[in-house]
């Protein structure tokens, strides 16, 4: 019983020499003499019914009064009376909380609330800037993409553009870098974005929903900044017009722009090996009865059509599934529209 005593002893001290901050409402000042003295009028008004210079603190125990008497400060918590049982022990916890000798567990961080407009304004500035970039520095990319059989009027149907440096596309596109907290998976290393080629990744109503870049030198291959939708290329024939019932998936963006410069239409790009139950779900009530879906002939491609034989296929739907033997889709025989 003298070790709790002796703690509720050390805790009330505490608390009387942090009072400003452990009782702020009564607006403790030092008091000449020793103590505190309250300036509060309307708080000492409201429970001590008495004017603030009345009101002082003279011992680790509670307050007083002039006229009335003296108040703890467990009962002060408590209301007014002084607390029993659990009551008690809660009241000194609070205290002790109060008095910073008990750390306070931060509260948990509100989730963030994504600023979808703000990252749309962002991604068009962005391309813009990069389509300004390929008419400046026009060898490198153009080169490299019609090395690919891509066609100038598919680059300008896909808004295909480039990043020389990215202090030059930021300046050029008239963007900050704060505005580019905005951005879903803008990288922490921005010079990975240097030296690519770049394009829109839209959604079926044609809004602006991600970049896709794909590397001419070092870094990672492909990246992908803002909130990408399933599938590249949907836009073209999902967007209002009547819908194929034959579709080709395709691994990688540039695939799909190398097989439209071929003239096919119904092709889209998953930008990996991942494709679900859920995307088949909606290929279907847009009208998609047959799939065909190719994948690089590598260890990746070859576990993502693995991984795709154990995905529920939805009712309606015919799937087909296969390697490109010599890693390129684009050569396969695909069905036209």
């Amino acid at each position: 019983m003298r070790d709790v005593m002796t703690n509720v002893e050390s805790v009330l001290q505490a608390v009387f020499d942090r009072l400003p901050s452990v009782f702020p409402e009564f607006g403790w000042k030092a008091r000449r003499g020793g103590g505190w003295v309250a300036t509060a009028r309307h708080h000492t008004k409201a429970v001590c019914g008495a004017r603030p210079s009345r009101v002082v603190c003279l011992s680790p125990a509670g307050f007083y009064v002039f006229g009335q008497g003296a108040t703890h400060w467990l009962a002060y918590l408590a209301g007014g009376a002084f607390p029993r049982g659990p009551g008690w022990r809660e009241a000194v916890d609070e205290l002790a909380r109060r008095a910073l000798l008990v750390p306070v567990a931060p509260r948990p961080a509100a989730p963030a609330v994504r600023d979808v407009r703000g990252e749309r304004a962002v991604l068009g500035r962005l391309l813009q800037g990069s389509l300004k970039l390929s008419k400046l520095y026009p060898g490198k990319a153009l080169a490299y993409l019609q090395g690919r059989g891509i066609t100038d009027e598919t680059m300008s149907r896909r808004e295909v553009g480039y990043v020389s440096s990215v202090e030059e596309w930021l300046d050029v596109s008239r963007v900050q870098p704060h505005q580019l907290e905005d951005v879903t998976g803008w990288p922490e290393r921005a010079g990975v974005w240097n030296d690519r080629v770049v394009g829109a990744w839209r959604g079926i109503d044609r809004s602006l929903r991600a970049l896709w870049g794909r590397s001419l030198s070092a870094g990672p291959k492909y990246l992908v900044c803002g909130t990408r939708p399933a599938l590249f290329g949907h836009d073209r024939w999902l967007g209002g017009r009547p819908s194929p019932e034959e579709l080709v998936v395709v691994e990688g963006v540039l695939n799909v722009l190398e097989l439209e410069s071929q003239g096919v239409r119904n092709v889209c790009a998953l930008g990996g090996t991942h494709l679900s139950s859920t995307t088949m779900d909606d290929l279907v009530t847009h009208g998609v009865r047959r799939l065909h879906v190719v994948f690089d002939g590598d260890v990746g491609g070859d576990d993502g059509l693995m991984r795709l034989w154990e995905q529920r296929v939805p009712d309606g739907l015919y799937l087909s599934a296969c390697l490109a033997l010599d890693g390129n889709p684009t050569r396969l025989d695909v069905s036209l529209p």
